[in-house]
């Protein structure tokens, strides 16, 4: 019965040694599949934010669209003031084909037209808004 028990030993020693072998091989096989994980989530995740592995370059360059663009674009003022029969705009006298060329000279989308009434006399008044209709502005009243 004694060397029953010793064999039964024997191959439980060498099954235990066996189990260390085979858990030493498996320690480098899972820090290996550690480290690639790791390396595929920072290309996948960090700043290149997708399969480019990082190397796209400027994504927000590529992404911007006509109406980002436009939305840059400030927009212009131009005040009109109307005095007695006269045009002024910035203190300085203008006529009606001083301002209509103002107009082709501005873009019409991003330049607001402000009518400032001082003391206008009706015919002057209603001149440079007829000139404003034409030309297809609605201009902001001021008075």
């Amino acid at each position: 019965m004694s060397k029953k028990n010793n064999n039964n030993e024997m191959n439980e020693n060498e099954k235990s040694k066996k189990d260390k072998k085979k858990k030493k091989r498996k320690f480098p096989l899972l820090l290996f599949l550690l480290l690639v994980l790791i390396i595929v989530a920072i290309l996948y995740f960090g700043k290149g934010g997708g399969l480019g592995f990082g190397l796209s370059g400027n994504k927000e360059a590529e992404n911007t669209t006509e109406a980002d663009t436009t939305e840059k674009v400030e927009e212009k003022t131009i005040t009109i003031e109307v005095k007695q029969g006269q045009y002024f705009i910035d203190g300085k006298e203008v006529t009606l084909t001083d301002i209509e060329q103002i107009i082709k000279e501005n873009d019409v989308e991003h330049t607001k037209y402000v009518m400032d009434d001082n003391y206008a006399g009706t015919q002057s008044w209603n001149e440079l808004k007829a000139l404003f209709s034409n030309q297809g502005i609605t201009p902001v009243m001021e008075e």
